[in-house]
């Protein structure tokens, strides 16, 4: 556990506090020490939440899971971890819908044979930072005596309408920092495991965007999360057929009574119990997996009905609706980087960081008057470089718009993105908590 940069956790640690790459990488303890052979691990981005030098230990102890006759297959977007695997299968050419292929599979020595590969402009592509924007130094505000878990009773000053990157190896107190003091100070309008929260007044609000999943709920959905179902529900309420046929407004939820499938009820899938295995959802034959009745779906907007719109992706939606003022939701959808989500995906199959930028885009579509500080915890998971890039772009919108943006990272790109870098540190745990830089 200390050769995989867990040496901070306390033994009598809840497994359900850790993260997600803590978790991943104590259960990869756990196996390194059973000594097993001829076993297939497969890990889904373990590189997350870990510094430079700790994913050269990760791959590492990956080796030598290796070299003891097992096999190992990562998904993956840190460049220099992807440099040290064996074989390389990269997927693409682009998401969702436009995925699904093989674009490369060999060694990674070979990989220049394939000038059309993703990975080969991120890894032949110097990666240089985007230019940073001159935002101004807005008003400060911060904490005192924070001591939040291993927080060494630190003080911070943070500065409005700029990006802030909080950084620091696994363990150092970013979260600590952001989630523990200054976010629950915020929700309870008093200062929580500190002395002192200051400047927090001229922000309506404080956003926590982390990459908790929407819900398990397949009911929910990138439109009824984002809103967007009622401007598609207001927009085929009008049309003639919903007005000859009695249809309401309210008739164009899969949830409600009079829209949704009798059959499915609303999921577009149903589920089959089998007696020795997990159960099993499968596509509603009533419905063909379109969540409403015969009625709704026979009223169409230039021939698509409603379950047929849920079935389009963000980016069909956006040529398919032309210039109806639901567009611009579905551009904010676009611009974070989920133009390749179904507009009906159930909500419990998007992984941590769609999850992540949806609640973004949802943010984003609300209207305030005042400003908003958002915080997030590592926005980089589950992004390519290229991803990456989109993202600043959307970053130094919101900051120059008038709004205040803190994120904790370990990804250089992102982290050179900021106007101010916090580092936390020098270590992990009882040797984190100190403010290194900032």
């Amino acid at each position: 556990m200390v050769e995989l940069g867990l040496g901070y956790l306390t033994l009598d640690r809840a497994v359900t506090t850790l993260s997600g790459g803590e978790r991943q990488r104590a259960t990869l303890a756990g196996q390194l020490s059973s000594n097993l052979f001829g076993v297939i691990y497969v890990l889904d981005e373990p590189t997350i939440g870990l510094d430079p030098e700790q994913v050269a230990v990760l791959s590492k102890t990956l080796k030598k899971i290796c070299a003891n006759g097992n096999t190992v297959v990562v998904v993956e977007h840190d460049p220099a971890f992807i440099q040290t695997a064996d074989y390389l299968i990269e997927m693409g050419p682009a998401a969702g819908r436009l995925g699904g292929e093989v674009i490369y599979q060999g060694k990674i020595a070979d990989i220049g044979k394939a000038k059309h590969s993703i990975t080969y402009q991120l890894l032949n592509s110097g990666k240089d930072a985007p230019g940073k924007s001159k935002n101004k130094k807005g008003n400060p505000f911060g904490i005192k005596g924070a001591s939040a878990n291993n927080l060494k009773r630190i003080d911070i000053v943070f500065y409005a309408e700029q990006i802030t990157a909080v950084t620091g190896v696994s363990g150092s107190g970013k979260s600590s920092l952001i989630k523990d003091v200054l976010y629950r100070s915020w929700q309870k309008k008093r200062p929580v495991n500190c002395d002192l929260v200051s400047g927090l007044d001229p922000f309506e609000e404080v956003l926590l965007i982390d990459q908790e999943l929407l819900s398990q709920n397949r009911l929910s959905t990138p439109v009824s999360y984002s809103g967007i179902l009622d401007q598609l529900k207001t927009l085929f309420s009008k049309t003639a057929f919903a007005k000859d046929a009695g249809l309401k407004r309210a008739d164009f939820s899969y949830q409600s009574k009079n829209g949704k499938c009798p059959i499915c009820n609303g999921y577009g899938q149903v589920k089959t119990s089998m007696d020795f295995m997990s159960d099993i959802w499968l596509t509603c034959d009533a419905c063909s997996g379109m969540r409403y009745n015969d009625a709704v779906l026979a009223c169409t907007y230039k021939g698509r009905s409603i379950g047929g719109v849920l079935q389009m992706t963000v980016q069909e939606a956006i040529a398919f609706f032309g210039s109806e003022p639901l567009v611009d939701a579905l551009e904010i959808l676009k611009q974070v980087g989920v133009g390749h989500l179904l507009l009906g995906q159930a909500g419990n199959t998007l992984s941590a960081g769609e999850a992540q930028r949806l609640k973004l885009a949802a943010s984003l579509m609300q209207k305030r008057k005042g400003k908003t500080l958002y915080l997030f915890d590592e926005p980089s998971t589950g992004l390519h470089y290229f991803d990456i890039l989109q993202l600043i772009a959307v970053f130094q919108s919101i900051v120059e718009r008038g709004d205040t943006l803190l994120f904790i990272e370990h990804n250089a790109t992102l982290i050179e993105s900021a106007d101010r870098v916090i580092a936390l540190g020098p270590g992990s745990g009882e040797r984190g908590g100190e403010v290194v830089r900032g």
